[in-house]
């Protein structure tokens, strides 16, 4: 005997099925920068940047690495800050000494650049690993002089290996989306998932309660008269 599925049941089967591929969807394409880039996909690499402290007469910001599409060797990477009212600027990459940098002047605006040959230099290392790194282990420290009228703008261009150019783009620390922005795709497909499926349900069943009270609308009126013979 075949056992055939009840409509809703099948229509509930739908529901959640939909809200699986939707959290899926959502995940793979990362909703949360769609919505805040307004349809332009994020560059391969990113930094952050947010204020780390602030003087009477100075106030610094702090530059690090965010996140990457993969794990890139370094040959270079420059950064441009606007404005360029800076007191100082330094650089610490891993467990290594924090060092001051000093400004390309020839360029508009000033340019502050770190690769592999001078850290090999400065480490005093050979065949330096001078990869991208996340989790406050990749750090610019500018220093701007001043009051702060508005916050700065950064600039970066970075330089494998290989020769090649990846885009970047140095955006604000921004809380929530920094937070969730290096958790997997396929993880957050999953909680997605899990809540798409609760709030289908969720309404599912609020749906069926008001269709069901407005195909009968005497039972309210019936069991309140019922309810007052008893106690009567």
């Amino acid at each position: 005997m075949v056992n055939i599925m009840p409509n809703h049941q099948r229509k509930k089967f739908r529901f959640e099925y939909a809200g699986i591929v939707l959290g899926f969807l959502m995940a793979y394409f990362q909703l949360f920068d769609i919505l805040e880039k307004y349809l332009i996909i994020e560059k391969p690499i990113v930094l952050e940047f947010d204020k780390s402290e602030s003087t009477p007469d100075t106030f610094t910001y702090v530059v690090t690495g965010a996140v990457a599409d993969e794990n890139y060797l370094l040959d270079m990477i420059k950064l441009f800050p606007i404005p360029d009212n800076l007191k100082q600027v330094s650089f610490q990459y891993d467990h290594y000494p924090e060092f001051d940098l000093k400004p390309i002047t020839n360029t508009t605006p000033d340019t502050y650049k770190v690769s592999k040959n001078f850290l090999e230099k400065k480490y005093n290392e050979d065949n330096f690993h001078f990869e991208f790194l996340d989790n406050n282990r990749f750090t610019f420290k500018f220093k701007f002089s001043g009051n702060e009228q508005n916050k700065p703008k950064f600039e970066c261009k970075v330089f494998t290996v290989e020769n090649t150019s990846i885009s970047c783009e140095v955006k604000e620390k921004s809380g929530f989306f920094s937070f969730i922005r290096d958790i997997p795709w396929y993880r957050i497909w999953v909680v997605l998932s899990f809540v798409l499926v609760f709030f289908i349900y969720f309404f599912e069943q609020l749906w069926g309660i008001w269709k069901n009270r407005r195909q009968s609308p005497d039972n309210e009126r019936n069991r309140y008269k019922t309810v007052n013979r008893l106690f009567r």
